[in-house]
C-alpha cells in the first residue's frame, strides 16, 4: 500500500512477530523503502496496515528523519481519500514501523493494467477523488512529490486513497528543498525535479497530468527505452499529443493534459482545483449523472454512485432503498439509507452500524458484499451493497416459458445456496428481514447471491393493503405479518415459498385471499403435489414443513434445512427403475386377466348355488331383482307413500341391464378426498351443495367470486372434474339451494363433528322427484354412505 509491489512469500520476514500490541499476520507488499504487513488492532477490532522500514535503511540518519517526517505529516491529514496514520514507534531492537489505515483493495497501477484505457466518466470519477486529496494537502503546505499509480489504492467500491507521503516536504520549511530533491519515480517526475530545482505544487500537477494521460490513452507521452533518454525528452521535447492514440478525444481535454505536462512549471495550472474545474468543463456531461436522478444524487451526496431509481419499501420501514450504479466498477448496487441520524437516534444508528459490521464479516460466496459505507449530506448512515446478476423474480417467468421449465434438481441446488447464505447470516447474528425473489440474484454461472441483509427490521408489521404488497407479502411468514418480528424460522418459511416458486413457476399462495381463511395468514395454499406431480416424497415433505403456519412446526434450524435439501436432491436424482418390456407387460396382463376370470367364475358358482349344473335357486329369489343383482350396484328404494301397484311406482333403472346376471362393477368416482395439504375446515358461512347438470368448478368459483383453487382445496379435491350429485362446500349465496340441497343440509345436521376435509354422509332422499332426472350417470357415493335397504315387496290387489 506504499511504494511497493507484490512480492513472493520469502520476503515476509516479520510474519508472526509481535510489534507492540499488534500481531503481524501477512505480507501485503514490499518496496524499496519498507515492507507492509496486515495486522489487527486488538481493542478496536479493526484491520490495520503496518509499514516496517528495511533494517539496512536505519543506518542512514537522513532516511530515518525522512520516515519520521512522513509519519508526522501524514498524521495531520484527515481526508476521506488519504490513508490515515494511526501510530509510529520503534522496537527495542531498533525496528521502525508505522501503523496505517488498512485499505482492502488493489493499487491503481494494477487496476489500470487490467482496464486502461478508461471511459471518460471513470477517468473523471477517479481523478476528482485524487485531486481533492492533493488539493487538501497543498492547502496545508504539503507537496506529495511522488504521485503515481503505485501510491494510489482503490477499494471494491471504487473509492480512491492516496498514500506514501514518505518523500513529501513541508513547502514552508527551508533546508529540505535540496535534500533528496531527486527522490521520486522518473516516469512521473516533473522536469524541475530531475534538475534538482526548488519544488512547488506544480510538480504534483505534472504528475497528475501524466496519470491522466495514461488513463485516457493507455500510453505514456514519451517514446523512450532508457531512463537517460526519458530524462532528455522530458527536459527538451513536448509530449506526444493524446489524439495520436485516441483520435476522438475531446480537444478541450487534450489541451488540459498538454498544459499540465508543460516543461515550464509557470505554464501549468495555477492549482489542482483550477485543473479540476477545467477538466470538469472539458468532459462536459460525461462525468455527470442523468438529469432524472441528479437532484436525488446531490441530496444524498454519495460519491461514485449514480442513482437510477428508488426501490419501494413498506410503511414502517426504517430505511430508504435505491438501485444505483457504481461508476468506478461499472456494476449495479443497492444503497440502503437509514431514516435518521446519530444525533436524533444514537441507539438505532449504533444497531444499524453493528448490523453492517456483522454483514461485512460474513465470508460466504452467496452473500452480497458490502462495497462501502458512510453518511449522506444530511448525516444519515448508508451502506452500498453489490447487486450483480438478475433477480429470480425476473428469471422464474422466463423459465416457466421453456418447454421443460426448471428441473427439481436445479431448484433444489439454488435453494441449497440460499439456505447456506441464510445460515451464514444466522451464524453472524443476522436474520434476513426482506427475503424474496427480488433479493435473490441469479448469476451467469448458475449460482445465486442473496442481497438485502442490510435491511433493518421494521418498527411495525406490514399490511397487504399497502402499495406494492404483492412484491413481498407472499414471502413473509405469518408471525412476520402479525408482529413484524423475524426469526430464523421466519426465513425458513420464506425459503419454502421461494423453493415452491422455483419448482412450480408460481407462488404457493393466492394474494389477497378470501376473508375468513382459517389459517389466519391471509394466504390460500395450493397443493404442491397437484401443482407439480412426480416430485420425490422428500421434496414434498420439506416444502410442506417449511410452509407450516406455526413456527414450531417448521424445521428448527437452517442447518437442518440444508441437510433436508441435500436428501431431497439425492431423492430427485436417484436412478429410476428400467422400463418394463412389452412381453413382460403382456405377461402381466394375462395374469391379471386370469385372476379376474377366476373371480368371475367363483361369483357365478356362488350365485347359482354351488355350480352350473347344481341345484337351481328358488323361483321367488330369481324373480326378485334386489337379490338377483350384485350387491355393488345401487338399487333404488320405493317410496313408503307410493301406491301398491307395481305399475304405478316410479322406478329408476340401474345403470346396466338387469335382464342378465352379468356382474357390473360400480364406476370409480372421479373425486376422492386427498391427503395433500388443503383447507382443513371450511368457513362457517359455507353450505353443502349438490352438483347439478352443467356445473363446473370454475363456474361455481366464479359465482362465489373466489379462485377455483381455493374452492378445490377447501373440498380437498384432487381433480377439477365434478360428478352430478357430488356434494361440495360452497359459500352461502353463491348458489340457489334446491329442495334436494335443503334435504341434504337437514339430513346432515347433527351434533357430531364432521371430520376435517370430508363431506357428511347424505343418503338418497326417499321422496320421489317430481321432475325428470337430469341424467342416469351413476352418482358416486359420499364417504359415509351406507348401502340402501332392499325394496319392499308389494302384492297386486285382487
Amino acid at each position: 500500500m506504499s511504494d511497493m509491489k507484490a512480492s513472493p512469500k520469502p520476503y515476509a520476514h516479520y510474519t508472526g512477530r509481535q510489534l507492540g500490541i499488534y500481531h503481524v499476520e501477512e505480507m501485503l507488499g514490499r518496496g524499496g523503502m519498507a515492507e507492509v504487513y496486515k495486522s489487527r488492532h486488538p481493542e478496536l477490532d479493526r484491520d490495520v496496515a503496518i509499514k516496517i522500514l528495511h533494517p539496512h535503511r536505519t543506518d542512514d540518519p537522513n532516511f530515518i528523519e525522512r520516515f519520521r517526517r512522513e509519519a508526522k505529516m501524514a498524521a495531520t491529514l484527515r481526508h476521506p481519500h488519504i490513508v490515515q496514520v494511526y501510530d509510529f514507534a520503534v522496537t527495542e531492537d531498533g525496528l521502525y514501523y508505522m501503523v496505517l489505515e488498512y485499505v482492502d483493495g488493489q493499487s491503481l497501477n494494477l487496476y489500470l493494467e487490467q482496464n486502461a484505457p478508461l471511459p471518460l466518466s471513470k477517468v473523471y470519477a477517479l481523478c476528482e477523488q485524487i485531486m481533492s486529496a492533493v488539493q487538501y494537502a497543498h492547502e496545508r503546505g504539503i507537496i506529495h512529490r511522488d504521485i503515481k499509480p503505485d501510491n494510489i489504492m482503490i477499494d471494491a467500491s471504487g473509492k480512491v486513497y492516496l498514500t506514501d507521503f514518505g518523500i513529501a516536504q513541508m513547502a514552508a520549511v527551508p533546508g529540505l528543498t535540496q535534500s533528496h530533491a531527486t527522490i521520486g519515480t522518473p516516469l512521473y517526475m516533473a522536469p524541475e525535479q530531475m534538475r534538482s530545482q526548488p519544488l512547488t505544487i506544480a510538480v504534483d500537477i505534472y504528475s497528475l497530468g501524466m496519470l491522466l494521460y495514461y488513463m485516457v490513452t493507455d500510453h505514456y507521452p514519451y517514446d523512450s527505452e532508457t531512463p537517460a533518454s526519458l530524462m532528455t525528452l522530458k527536459l527538451t521535447e513536448p509530449p506526444i499529443p493524446p489524439s495520436e492514440f485516441v483520435p476522438d478525444i475531446p480537444p478541450s481535454l487534450e489541451a488540459a493534459i498538454i498544459r499540465s505536462l508543460s516543461i515550464d512549471p509557470g505554464r501549468r495550472f495555477a492549482s489542482v482545483e483550477h485543473m479540476r474545474r477545467v477538466l470538469e468543463k472539458s468532459l462536459g456531461d460525461q462525468n455527470k449523472i442523468s438529469n432524472s436522478t441528479k437532484v436525488l444524487w446531490n441530496l444524498l451526496g454519495i460519491e461514485n454512485y449514480k442513482i437510477t431509481k428508488a426501490i419501494p419499501v413498506f410503511p414502517g420501514s426504517l430505511s430508504r432503498r435505491f438501485l444505483a450504479h457504481n461508476i468506478i466498477l461499472d456494476q449495479p448496487a443497492v444503497i440502503e439509507v437509514l431514516n435518521t441520524t446519530a444525533e436524533r437516534d444514537p441507539e438505532l444508528v449504533e444497531a444499524f452500524d453493528q448490523r453492517i459490521t456483522a454483514l461485512s464479516q460474513i465470508q460466504n460466496p452467496h452473500v452480497a458484499v458490502v462495497t462501502s459505507t458512510g453518511v449522506t449530506t444530511h448525516d444519515e448512515p448508508y451502506v452500498c451493497v453489490e447487486y450483480t446478476g438478475e433477480p429470480l423474480s425476473q428469471k422464474i417467468p422466463e423459465w416457466r416459458q421453456t418447454p421443460n421449465g426448471y428441473t427439481p434438481e436445479m431448484a433444489l441446488k439454488l435453494a441449497e445456496q440460499i439456505a447456506g447464505a441464510l445460515a451464514a447470516g444466522e451464524k453472524a447474528g443476522l436474520c434476513h428481514n426482506d427475503l424474496c425473489t427480488d433479493n435473490v440474484l441469479y448469476q451467469p454461472d448458475g449460482t445465486v447471491i442473496v442481497a438485502g441483509f442490510e435491511v433493518p427490521q421494521p418498527v411495525s408489521p406490514p399490511s397487504h393493503n399497502q402499495a406494492n404488497a404483492q412484491v413481498w407479502l407472499p414471502y413473509y411468514a405469518p408471525e412476520q405479518l402479525a408482529n413484524g418480528r423475524v426469526t430464523a424460522r421466519s426465513n425458513i418459511y420464506s425459503l419454502g415459498v421461494i423453493l415452491y416458486e422455483l419448482l412450480v413457476g408460481q407462488r404457493p399462495f393466492l394474494v389477497p385471499a378470501p376473508s375468513g381463511n382459517p389459517n389466519g395468514t391471509g394466504k390460500v395454499p395450493i397443493s404442491l403435489s397437484s401443482a407439480r406431480p412426480g416430485l420425490a416424497a422428500e421434496t414434498l415433505a420439506l416444502v410442506n414443513e417449511c410452509l407450516q403456519t406455526r413456527p414450531d412446526a417448521r424445521p428448527a434450524t437452517l442447518a437442518q434445512v440444508e441437510e433436508r435439501l441435500t436428501l431431497a436432491l439425492k431423492a430427485e436424482t436417484r436412478p429410476q427403475p428400467p422400463p418394463v418390456s412389452a412381453n413382460r407387460q403382456r405377461y402381466s396382463l394375462w395374469i391379471v386377466g386370469a385372476l379376474l376370470l377366476s373371480a368371475l367364475l367363483f361369483w357365478l358358482v356362488q350365485t347359482n348355488g354351488g355350480g352350473f349344473g347344481g341345484r337351481q335357486a328358488p323361483a321367488s329369489t330369481l324373480d326378485d331383482p334386489a337379490t338377483a343383482l350384485p350387491a355393488l350396484i345401487p338399487v333404488p328404494t320405493l317410496s313408503p307413500t307410493a301406491t301398491s301397484s307395481p305399475t304405478a311406482v316410479p322406478t329408476e333403472p340401474p345403470p346396466t341391464a338387469t335382464a342378465t346376471h352379468t356382474p357390473t362393477l360400480t364406476p370409480t368416482p372421479t373425486w376422492t378426498p386427498t391427503t395433500e395439504v388443503c383447507i382443513s375446515t371450511p368457513p362457517a358461512s359455507w353450505i353443502i351443495y349438490r352438483v347439478q347438470a352443467n356445473d363446473s368448478l370454475s363456474k361455481l368459483a366464479a359465482a362465489a367470486n373466489i379462485p377455483f383453487e381455493y374452492l378445490r382445496d377447501v373440498n380437498c379435491l384432487s381433480s377439477i372434474i365434478l360428478s352430478i350429485g357430488q356434494q361440495l362446500w360452497v359459500p352461502a349465496g353463491a348458489v340457489t339451494p334446491t329442495p334436494r340441497n335443503t334435504a341434504t343440509v337437514e339430513a346432515t345436521a347433527s351434533p357430531t363433528v364432521t371430520p376435517a376435509g370430508s363431506i357428511p354422509g347424505n343418503p338418497r332422499p326417499t321422496t320421489p322427484s317430481t321432475g325428470p332426472e337430469p341424467t342416469k350417470t351413476p352418482v358416486p357415493p359420499p364417504p359415509t354412505r351406507t348401502p340402501p335397504p332392499p325394496p319392499a315387496t308389494s302384492t297386486p290387489s285382487s
